[in-house]
């Protein structure tokens, strides 16, 4: 069988967490300092962050029925975000945590955490295949990152996959990894058509 198409997940497989989750909680904290006026640097801040990261995820039991896993995702950072801002000496209310939550994503999306020799096997297999990318992270995460790399240009396709779910590329229908069963998935394909 001729492969006509690469498909890579995003988290710790092109960019790594422990170079982008950092940058995203520094990014919020920032936030939540200009919002709530509150005293001190972000470094004094960042010791609470993981406090209000064991916290959110006692409050938060689990997935609600037809809760994707990145809608999971988002409101365990929210609650994180709520509860750390109490932390640092505020009151959150809904609207200051989404702002927070927003400086998150921007953080994230603007980190440089590409694992290293990732742009030098992309730029290899560009020119052979086409490259896409299937994910349940949160989209935004991959939006520095790929644009870096050229591959920013794309608007996702979102779509919740279901058992037996396949994918279309040039009139061939692919499976869909059984990890994705039952999660909203986005998907990029540079250069190319698909479809679920």
């Amino acid at each position: 069988m001729r492969i006509r198409a690469v498909f890579f997940d995003l988290g710790d497989t092109l960019i790594s967490s422990r170079v982008f989750e950092p940058n995203g909680e520094l990014r919020a904290i920032e936030k939540a300092i200009e919002l709530y006026n509150l005293k001190g640097r972000p470094s004094k801040y960042l010791p609470l962050a993981k406090e209000a990261d064991a916290s959110a995820n006692k409050l938060i039991e689990g997935r609600r029925p037809g809760e994707s896993l990145q809608e999971f995702g988002e409101r365990i950072i929210r609650a994180k975000y709520g509860k750390l801002i109490e932390l640092m000496g505020g009151v959150p209310d809904p609207e200051g945590v989404n702002l927070v939550f927003g400086a998150h994503i921007e953080g994230i999306a603007t980190a440089r955490s590409l694992f290293p020799e990732v742009e030098e096997v992309l730029s290899a297999l560009r020119g052979r295949y086409k490259l896409g990318l299937l994910s349940n992270n949160i989209v935004e995460y991959a939006r520095g990152p790929l644009e870096h790399l050229g591959l920013g240009r794309c608007s996702p396709l979102s779509k919740k996959v279901y058992r037996d779910a396949t994918i279309s590329l040039w009139g061939c229908r692919y499976k869909v990894p059984p990890e994705y069963i039952g999660q909203y998935v986005w998907l990029r394909i540079f250069a190319g058509l698909v479809n679920f």
